[in-house]
């Protein structure tokens, strides 16, 4: 079924629900299937934000668009399914369905209607929504007719016949070129000894594609070429290529059906592999295509193309390696090589005249749907699409609140693209290092020093600068440490030297790192008129963002600008997201080596200076923890504690013993440090307040001997005199200095039966 819409955008405050609902009415001749309710507003689905479904329908969250329907677009014989009513305009009756074929009614009767069953429905029917009353059945008004259809003129030449076709397929011929005229061309490739070939191929640049093909006789001469735009995100040479082949049998397919001729054989060759087996695949196909078929890469496209090829037998597809022409002369190249060169060419030239990156894909028949993400027609990893559109305007917000960039600089001129180019492609260095040193996280001595402040200090490890940051671990004045500064200059030039790039781009690229490494003003005045907006756009985002990949969308723009300018040649390493993530990752790279140089001055290059760094790191947490002794109680000091720093350093010399002690002691003197603040807050005193501590017990070892296992000795209870001695006590009393009463208080054991009475 095809009806007939007009525009949401032409209702948008139309709010309305299809309530339709199926009953059974009885009939004469049995028991007929009804439908009713007034469905003249067709209610559309919801998705997500900028997300759209297009099918002549835009969908916004949070709202229903209403359209009303208009007259039906085919008569009820070309309708896919069968309908339970339909009315007659010409003789004014209804006919009802039925098993035994449509029932007739006359029309709003209000006296029972004489029913006459037929089999074949009248050519002017349509369907309608009706209801069966008490007396007969009846329509609502405002049912549609069917439209009427209206034949456009003849087309007075083959040009007027393309220009009559749809937008997708006047885009795809919008550039033909030929010393023939269409009449030659068609009596030449009707002719089967002329062996007629083509081939196409494909340009990207700047996410931008354009597509070339060339068609040629056995003798060489070449009849017509073309070229043309690519639509679609992302862009790539499969997609752009298809859009060659496609331009290619859509123009052989419309000489066909307007001159009526029988094509000869031809061979169509493209150097995309992946292309070409794809569609002879998919040609060979007899089942019909699945839904999830739409999901493929570039689908719109492919399908266009696989249902030309059904249509157009005598065409045969084939592969051939692309760009012979850098390794071998042309004129010693086949026939094939030199039409894909060709096509090349056109492609190529195609790229300087035209700017469409930014217009969405026109919809091919077959297509029916389109997801528009951000105003750019989606051709791939359509689920990957969605996801990144429910996550990313999350993380954004937040990196924008993080660096304080505002809500212009921050999703209008930043090259999200670029930046996520470089991500993917960043070899030089592990993955994680660049995921800290992108989101500002990576262990540096503020930060660090918050998870443990004795073990790991806030200072720079390579100057006197008290706290290190994430600036200063790549501005340190340290002349071991800044020697990376020249370096990374002189790798930036040489590197955009090789790629073409726009003096004037490299030097405010060279002006703005060093703005930032080594606060040096830039010199405004001799940036040159034409890339102003250029510097206003990327000192808005930030300088310090400059070198964590998150540059302007002007730097591709006029890079590109100055390369058709000037007239030199477009390659893939000198424009676009490749040129932009190039830079992008050798700065990166240079930041990574950077941060290995720091972490030797903090750990040590080599074996002995590590060892040597250990040692130090613990002699620096012991004496720390020695600092807080006085604030332990006198069992915890006499316990983990030893005399002095010293006498520890001289028990435990190597680096693993400190650590280990660290390790096993640590968490026990600050759990007793808060225990006796929490003490002192609630005014309780300990024991050792009370009595003295009479007997010691040496510090454990914590890397212990395995001794053999023994049997643990039975538990026994001694008196508290024992350990402690009163504070208060000023002589020994008698019976504390008999021999039995001090053989009783010496013995391991106690009985209380045989005990002195214990002092007060």
């Amino acid at each position: 079924m095809a009806k007939q819409q007009s525009h949401p955008a032409q209702a948008p405050n139309l709010k309305s629900h299809n309530t339709a609902r199926t009953v059974h009415t009885p009939g004469t001749n049995g028991n007929a299937h009804a439908t009713y309710g007034v469905t003249h507003k067709l209610a559309l689905f919801t998705a997500l934000d900028t997300i759209t479904i297009s099918s002549q329908v835009q969908i916004d969250k949070g709202a229903v668009v209403i359209s009303t329907l208009g007259k039906w677009l085919h008569p009820h014989e070309k309708l896919r399914r069968v309908w339970p009513y339909y009315y007659d305009p010409t003789k004014k009756r209804l006919f009802v369905r039925t098993s035994a074929g449509f029932s007739q009614h006359r029309y709003n009767c209000l006296q029972p209607t004489v029913q006459r069953v037929i089999t074949t429905l009248p050519q002017l029917c349509y369907r309608v929504e009706c209801f069966e009353g008490h007396y007969g059945f009846y329509v609502p008004r405002g049912q549609h007719n069917v439209l009427e259809e209206s034949r456009p003129p003849t087309p007075a030449c083959f040009q007027d016949f393309l220009d009559s076709q749809p937008g997708w397929s006047r885009d795809m011929l919008c550039t033909l070129e030929s010393n023939f005229s269409y009449e030659e061309i068609a009596s030449k490739l009707r002719e089967s000894q002329h062996h007629p070939s083509s081939a196409c191929d494909g340009s990207v640049a700047n996410n931008q594609g354009t597509f070339g093909w060339s068609m040629n006789l056995k003798n060489g001469t070449t009849i017509i070429e073309g070229s043309g735009p690519a639509y679609g995100l992302p862009m790539d040479s499969y997609r752009a290529e298809a859009y060659g082949k496609c331009s290619i049998l859509q123009f052989l397919f419309l000489l066909r059906e307007y001159y009526d001729l029988t094509l000869a054989p031809m061979q169509v060759y493209c150097d995309n592999e992946a292309l070409v087996k794809n569609v002879n695949k998919a040609r060979e196909q007899s089942r019909p295509q699945f839904p999830n078929d739409a999901l493929k890469v570039s689908w719109d496209v492919l399908q266009a193309v696989v249902r030309l090829a059904k249509l157009l037998p005598q065409i045969t597809f084939h592969h051939i390696r692309g760009h012979q022409d850098t390794q071998v002369v042309l004129d010693e190249l086949s026939r094939p090589a030199k039409l894909n060169v060709q096509a090349d060419k056109l492609a190529g030239s195609y790229q300087c005249l035209s700017s469409h990156k930014n217009i969405q894909a026109p919809m091919m028949d077959g297509t029916n749907c389109h997801l528009i993400y951000d105003g750019q027609t989606v051709a791939s990893k359509h689920r990957k699409h969605i996801r990144d559109h429910r996550r990313t305007k999350e993380l954004k917000t937040y990196i924008k609140q993080k660096t304080g960039m505002s809500e212009a600089a921050f999703f209008a001129d930043i090259d999200w693209q670029s930046h996520e180019r470089s991500v993917n492609t960043f070899k030089d260095g592990p993955h994680i290092f660049l995921v800290k040193f992108l989101h500002g996280w990576l262990p540096v001595g503020k930060l660090v020093s918050r998870y443990n402040l004795i073990k790991y200090p806030s200072a720079c490890p390579s100057c006197d600068e008290p706290v290190e940051d994430s600036k200063h671990f790549l501005t340190c004045l340290n002349p071991e440490r800044s020697k990376w500064h020249a370096t990374l200059t002189t790798s930036l030039w040489h590197r955009c030297e090789s790629v073409d790039t726009n003096p004037a781009l490299l030097d405010l690229l060279l002006w703005g790192l060093n703005h930032w490494l080594q606060g040096a003003p830039i010199p405004a005045h001799r940036v040159p008129e034409r890339i102003a907006h250029l510097l206003h756009s990327q000192t808005s985002i930030g300088w310090d963002n400059f070198l964590l990949g998150r540059w302007s969308k002007h730097w591709t723009t006029l890079q590109l600008q100055y390369l058709q300018r000037n007239h030199i040649e477009v390659k893939k390493k000198n424009h676009g997201l490749s040129w932009s993530s190039n830079i992008i990752r050798l700065m990166w790279d240079h930041c990574y080596k950077e941060w290995k140089t720091r972490n030797s001055a903090r750990h040590g290059k080599y074996v002995e200076d590590k060892a040597q760094r250990r040692l130090e790191t613990a002699h620096r947490g012991i004496r720390d923890l020695y600092d807080l002794k006085p604030r332990c109680s006198l069992q915890a000091q006499q316990h983990y504690f030893y005399p002095t720093v010293e006498d520890h350093f001289c028990r435990d010399t190597d680096a693993r013993s400190l650590e280990n002690w660290l390790e096993t002691y640590q968490p026990m003197i600050m759990q007793n440090i808060r225990h006796q603040r929490n003490n002192s807050d609630r005014r309780l005193r300990q024991i050792d307040d009370v009595f003295h501590l009479i007997r010691t017990v040496p510090p454990r070892d914590p890397t212990p001997t395995m001794a053999p296992r023994q049997r643990t000795p039975t538990l026994t209870t001694r008196p508290i005199n024992t350990y402690f001695r009163p504070h208060r006590i000023t002589s020994p009393t008698p019976t504390l200095e008999t021999p039995t009463t001090t053989a009783r208080t010496t013995s391991t054991s106690y009985n209380p039966t045989t005990t002195a009475p214990r002092p007060p």
